[in-house]
């Protein structure tokens, strides 16, 4: 992830270890803290977008930030959660960006990764992260 951000280089834009938290809501306050910033923008794919309802303190989560939805091949925005962001107030902006479908198995099963950020072929080398591929 560090890499693929860097590549995008804006520097608004950051990979903060420092942050992470296995609960969304303690993430967003760690950086709300750290960076001493009032609202941030929380970015989610739309592949998770109905299971987030069921997410710890999702309520206190919508109203800490703006969420910005990335769509995902294979995942349709469907109006009804758009409308429940709505409901509780929460804010969101929808992405014009697209995430292609990719998944580990599809990188597993393709020699030539043409589809791979060209930063991201040397980590996986270096780490030997799918065996077999990208020799």
């Amino acid at each position: 992830m560090k890499t693929l951000i860097e590549d995008l280089n804006d520097s608004k834009i950051i990979c903060d270890d420092d942050i992470s938290s296995r609960w969304a809501i303690k993430s967003i306050q760690k950086c709300k803290e750290k960076y001493k910033i009032s609202r941030l923008d929380f970015v989610i794919g739309s592949d998770l977008l109905e299971e987030m309802f069921s997410w710890k303190n999702i309520y206190e989560i919508l109203k800490e930030v703006n969420l910005f939805i990335i769509p995902r091949e294979g995942y349709i925005l469907k109006p009804k959660y758009l409308d429940l962001i709505n409901s509780l107030n929460g804010c969101f902006e929808i992405s014009k960006f697209k995430v292609p479908k990719i998944s580990s198995s599809m990188i597993r099963g393709h020699t030539k990764n043409s589809f791979l950020p060209k930063s991201l072929i040397s980590i996986i080398r270096s780490n030997n992260l799918y065996e077999g591929i990208l020799k």
